[in-house]
């Protein structure tokens, strides 16, 4: 009797997981929608749990056609088949090695300007650096220079201290370079000088100098005067033709009488101002307003305009190097007067008298004479303008006449030494 009611159990327990087999499986009629429990049903048929008595040896698990036909359904649509290794692809192949381009021809040597190919222009000619002034007539003073002189024509000196500030470095340069004679009775020269014409040396200067300096006469192509006239001179006219960006007004208060105010646009670096010499010589203050960081100051002469170009009073348009006044046209004569100018100057057919003051920046004028002192500050700004500098430029203006105002102060300034 006991064998007979588990018999009937153990058919009826397997035919109710039938029936749930059939009924998650759907076939024919839907998707499998839950692999997981097909598959718990597939093994509960395979194991011994379809027994519920594991104790009776007689039941074993049966691999029937309904576990079958699961298998086979789940077997179609829940395994997912591995996808096929792709085979290995083939190595791409190594392109030919480009040949290199040929090596172009030498080309002929074709006479060039120094720094020709070059757009932004400096104060300093072929490489020619930590000049303070370059004359391209004669020179006389008994001042100082921090930098180094570049005389053209004769240079007559006393009690003059010249490139002293520019440090050990400088020592064995050629700071003192002169295209005539010399003549230097006193005074203190730090480096080297190369002299083309006679040169009487005192002996204050020449005890004061080391046993690695020496001044050389008969040296004659230390530097090229006749280039590098030609080179600021048409500089000097190109930069006369560029457009003004900012404005200069005569302001008189009464506790401020001839100031002169630069306002620039401030759409520029470089700003470029235009003055009459008229405008220029009212001013005993300037003062830069508004406007970029660096002032370009063309100074005209105009159709009844003085001849001479003043300078006195303050110029403050910048910081050290960043400013230049350009004299244009015919503007024979400057003449600074108790000045204090913090900027360069580029004059190179005009004659400096150099009366009272200083100037801190680069001068380059036709002559100088005066007892002006000259401190060092390059002008470090591009000057970017078209030169063709190649043409051949007019001689130097000679020398004012002896009858003039200017021989007349440098007669009576020299006559005191």
């Amino acid at each position: 009797m006991g064998k007979v009611f588990y018999s009937l159990l153990a058919f009826l327990v397997v035919t109710n997981a039938k029936d749930a087999a059939r009924s998650k499986l759907n076939i024919g009629t839907a998707p499998i929608t839950d692999c997981d429990e097909i598959l718990a049903t597939i093994e509960w048929n395979e194991s011994g749990s379809a027994c519920p008595n594991a104790r009776d040896k007689s039941c074993q698990p049966r691999v029937d056609q309904q576990t079958l036909d699961l298998q086979a359904a789940y077997d179609e649509t829940c395994v997912k088949e591995e996808p096929p290794i792709p085979e290995a692809m083939e190595e791409p192949p190594i392109p030919e090695a480009m040949e290199e381009p040929p090596i172009p021809e030498a080309m002929e040597d074709v006479p060039s300007f120094p720094d020709d190919d070059i757009e932004c222009h400096s104060l300093n000619y072929a490489g020619e650096a930590k000049v303070n002034a370059l004359v391209f007539d004669s020179f006389a003073s008994n001042s100082d220079a921090q930098g180094r002189l570049i005389v053209c024509g004769d240079a007559t000196m006393a009690s003059y201290s010249a490139s002293q500030f520019l440090g050990h470095s400088y020592l064995e340069e050629d700071n003192l370079i002169v295209g005539g004679d010399l003549s230097f009775k006193s005074g203190v020269l730090a480096g080297n000088g190369k002299v083309c014409g006679k040169a009487d040396i005192g002996p204050s200067v020449s005890n004061f100098m080391s046993h690695k300096t020496s001044i050389t006469e008969g040296v004659c192509d230390r530097y090229d005067c006749t280039t590098s006239y030609n080179y600021f001179t048409v500089l000097n006219k190109a930069l006369c033709t560029l457009k003004k960006t900012g404005n200069v007004t005569l302001s008189e208060t009464l506790t401020n009488t001839g100031n002169l105010e630069f306002r620039g646009s401030g759409e520029e670096e470089v700003e470029v101002y235009h003055l009459s010499v008229d405008l220029f010589n009212e001013g005993s203050y300037m003062e830069r307003k508004s406007g970029g960081s660096v002032s370009l100051v063309n100074v005209y002469k105009g159709k009844n305009s003085s001849s001479t170009l003043l300078v006195q009073g303050g110029f403050h348009l910048g910081k050290k190097g960043r400013v230049l006044v350009n004299v244009c046209d015919d503007i024979e004569t400057v003449t600074l007067w108790g000045a204090s100018l913090t900027a360069s100057i580029l004059a190179p057919n005009s004659n400096i008298l150099a009366k009272s003051g200083v100037v801190t920046g680069q001068v380059i004028a036709n002559s100088f004479s005066g007892n002006v002192q000259l401190n060092l500050a390059e002008f470090d700004s591009c000057l970017d303008v078209d030169m063709d500098y190649t043409a051949t430029a007019p001689a130097p203006a000679p020398a004012p006449a002896p009858d003039s105002e200017f021989m007349e102060f440098t007669k009576m300034f020299m006559n005191k030494f």
